[in-house]
């Protein structure tokens, strides 16, 4: 398979800048004999970020610039009731910025897993194994002389197993299953799974999950250095890092319901859940800007619930006429400090979405329209400044230019088909407004 992809901002409002993002994916994989499947891929992604003022003597044209590769590797063994899988993931990104100073260097990360399973008739035994290493080697000069340098390795391995057993003629799974690890800096943690599945009746199946989890700050999160240009959505904010996180942990637990009705092309499903978190990863606001696109940054809340409950449906079948929808409520409450009761950041209180579409009959080409409605969220800890509840409409159509399994795709996608400020009213702050992005993919 073939994937290239460009990406171009001509610039807005008080950030004239122009970006230009591209990238290209090579994969492909083949398989030796009946057991034995080989897969890889390389990745290449080159952005650049103009200046908004002519370059200063010494200055280049770009203001930011990053250069990244990736490569994965996979090997897959499958013979009878047995299966094991083991992958090699390996990422560098080149970073230089010279706005008042220069920061130069780069990230890297390399991840290895392996994965064993056995298919017994009443017990699929899962035990596997991952290692992961994450470097950030930065320098950042003023006027040639040093000013800061960071440099740092992150390195963070795992054991994990599962049984998936099945009971009363196959009518109640129950998945127990437990993960420890060790991450160099924050030290050991051992986190316990379970997780069943009840089918009341044909169709209808009940699923409810407790379990304890681990999550480490990422090194993007520690050691990111300077601000780096993000757009979710379309608002555009800088991301700084904070190198004095912790680790968050937390207790979670989730009940749902299922239904596939027999006698209409519906699916239908309500689900309720809840966490106990402690030291929770957040982004919140620094109150600085960067040409005038405000700068985010990541913090620690002690203690956190949250609570809340989702519905979702899809009406039709796999060609035809389709409509697919679902709400949620989310209550996210800190629950300590200086802040207990207020809301946690960038968690809105509800999202709504619905989804008309429509496949050919002979499946080469499709389209859909989707509406979203995204609840009042907060974009502080104090939750004095917020994003106003807002709506947002994309469609998108695609096309296989030919038939066959390798068929190549080209795909249309035109994003906030309304213009939506998507929440965001405070006056000079940047957004994207309207987009066309066009793509073509394929195999070979």
């Amino acid at each position: 398979m073939v994937l290239f992809d460009h990406r171009q901002d001509e610039g807005h409002g008080r950030l004239p800048q122009k970006a230009r993002i591209d990238s290209l994916l090579l994969k492909a994989n083949t398989r030796v004999n009946e057991a034995l499947s080989l897969e890889g891929s390389v990745g290449w992604d080159q952005q650049r970020l103009e200046r908004t003022r002519p370059p200063a003597p010494g200055q280049g044209r770009y203001e930011r610039e990053y250069d990244t590769l990736t490569g994965t590797l996979g090997l897959t063994w499958s013979q009878g009731q047995h299966h094991w899988r083991t992958t090699a993931n390996w990422e560098r990104q080149d970073v230089l910025v010279n706005v008042r100073s220069r920061s130069d260097g780069d990230y890297g990360n390399l991840a290895l897993e392996s994965v064993y399973t056995f298919y017994g008739d009443q017990h699929w035994i899962t035990i596997g194994g991952e290692a992961r290493r994450d470097t950030v080697d930065l320098l950042e000069t003023f006027q040639g002389r040093k000013v800061s340098g960071i440099k740092a390795t992150i390195r963070n391995y795992a054991l994990f197993v599962q049984d998936e057993i099945q009971l009363l003629n196959e009518r109640l799974t129950v998945i127990p299953g437990a993960r420890a690890e060790h991450h160099s800096r924050f030290g050991s943690s051992f986190n316990p799974q379970l997780s069943t599945m009840l089918e009341l009746a044909e169709g209808t199946n009940l699923r409810a999950s407790v379990g304890r989890s681990f999550k480490s700050p990422t090194i993007w999160q520690l050691y990111r250095d300077p601000p780096t240009l993000r757009c979710p959505g379309g608002n555009c904010v800088y991301r700084e890092s904070n190198p004095d996180l912790d680790p968050e942990t937390a207790w979670s637990a989730n009940l749902g319901i299922e239904k596939r009705w027999q006698t209409l092309p519906l699916w239908t499903s309500a689900s309720l859940f809840g966490s106990r978190v402690r030291d929770m990863i957040v982004v919140v606001n620094t109150n600085r800007q960067i040409n005038g696109v405000p700068v985010r940054t990541f913090d620690n809340v002690d203690k956190v619930n949250i609570r809340g409950g989702e519905l979702a449906f899809q009406l039709g079948d796999y060609n035809g006429l389709y409509l697919k929808g679902s709400g949620g409520v989310t209550r996210s409450t800190q629950k300590s400090g200086p802040y207990d009761g207020k809301q946690l950041t960038y968690v809105p209180r509800y999202q709504l979405n619905l989804a008309p579409g429509y496949v050919s009959d002979s499946g080469r080409w499709g389209t859909q329209l989707t509406w979203s409605k995204v609840g009042r969220q907060y974009c502080d800890r104090t939750n004095d400044n917020k994003i106003k509840a807002h709506q947002v409409v994309d469609a998108s159509a695609w096309l296989m230019l030919s038939t066959g399994r390798l068929a190549p795709k080209l795909t249309l996608d035109l994003g906030n088909l309304t213009d939506s400020d998507k929440g965001v009213t405070q006056p000079n702050r940047y957004r994207t407004g309207r987009s066309i992005k066009l793509s073509l993919s394929g195999e070979f």
